[in-house]
């Protein structure tokens, strides 16, 4: 839970806010939206083929998958790319794992943050 802390160090209050809705689940999505009670088809708006939650929005959404591993195959080599094995959570507690000598701490460190926001925009 430190790690995620340390993302309300973040510098862009949109992001931080983003962020901080993503640890609570208080993003809305379309499946949270219809808990809520709004009544509405429910798909996902980059791949049309799968309902959307946060979880397949921001990791498993093959458009999103896409994004995630052109950038992970850019900077991991030994291969340790399973960053898609759970909740949005469980990504950016074991970001901090996916180490790459070729990148400054600083940048490495908000590197998701910005692939989320970027996903999500």
């Amino acid at each position: 839970m430190l790690y995620l802390m340390n993302s309300f160090k973040l510098k862009v209050y949109k992001v931080k806010v983003f962020v901080w809705c993503l640890i609570w689940g208080r993003t809305l999505t379309i499946d949270r939206l219809r808990r809520l009670g709004k009544m509405m088809p429910n798909r996902c708006s980059l791949c049309c083929k799968e309902e959307e939650s946060i979880t397949h929005l921001l990791l498993t959404c093959s458009f999103t998958k896409t994004v995630w591993e052109a950038f992970l195959n850019e900077v991991v080599t030994d291969g340790r790319t399973r960053y898609a094995n759970g909740e949005v959570q469980e990504c950016l507690k074991k970001w901090s794992t996916l180490n790459s000598s070729r990148w400054g701490e600083a940048v490495w460190k908000h590197t998701p943050y910005a692939i989320l926001w970027a996903v999500w925009k």
